[in-house]
């Protein structure tokens, strides 16, 4: 098995892939930090690829998913994402729209493009991380809560598959194995 992290660096993240490696599933890590993504390379006792991209870039996830797209990803972890702090009326626009670029625009483009694939393949997952955010609001984290929010709401909406199941079905938990409350997981398309 084969699975993708997006912001594999730092937090969730990192704590998903040392997980995923501690089972044997083969990594492909991406985020920011090229000095981290390739320290976790050396340290992970799995094969382990990394890609050092920022994905507030435009063409970012399209990239990602040409350098993932023919390496058989049977696990997609849309883990990136950040948000911004305090007044909406004071918080840089710029840093904003690098926001809806990450938590909104990214996930859409990854959860299609790989999903697709899962489809063609009959197999696949996807763990999309969320927050409770995605249910609240609340001050100064505008911007972060409507991304979420837009989020959550875009899954609970996505179509179900042939055999009557949600091809994304938001969840607590979900194979494999057990993941952590608060996630978002796809058994996206499994024969089985």
């Amino acid at each position: 098995m084969k699975a993708l992290i997006t912001g594999a660096t730092s937090g969730i993240g990192k704590a998903i892939a040392q997980e995923l490696s501690r089972r044997g599933v083969s990594l492909i890590l991406t985020g920011r930090n090229e000095n981290a993504l390739l320290q976790m390379q050396e340290t992970l006792p799995v094969h382990t690829e990394i890609i050092a991209l920022d994905l507030a870039e435009n063409q970012a996830p399209f990239t990602l998913y040409e350098f993932c797209k023919n390496k058989h990803v049977d696990i997609l972890v849309n883990n990136a994402g950040f948000g911004v702090f305090g007044e909406f009326t004071e918080t840089a626009l710029q840093e904003e729209l690098e926001l809806l670029q990450v938590n909104v625009r990214a996930l859409h483009i990854l959860t299609k493009l790989f999903l697709r694939d899962f489809k063609k393949r009959n197999f696949g997952r996807i763990l999309n991380v969320a927050s409770s955010a995605g249910f609240l609001t609340g001050p100064l984290f505008s911007s972060y809560y409507a991304s979420k929010t837009t989020w959550c709401v875009f899954l609970w909406r996505l179509p179900r598959n042939s055999a009557g199941k949600r091809a994304v079905s938001p969840s607590a938990s979900s194979a494999p194995d057990q993941w952590t409350p608060g996630s978002t997981t796809v058994p996206a398309y499994s024969s089985g």
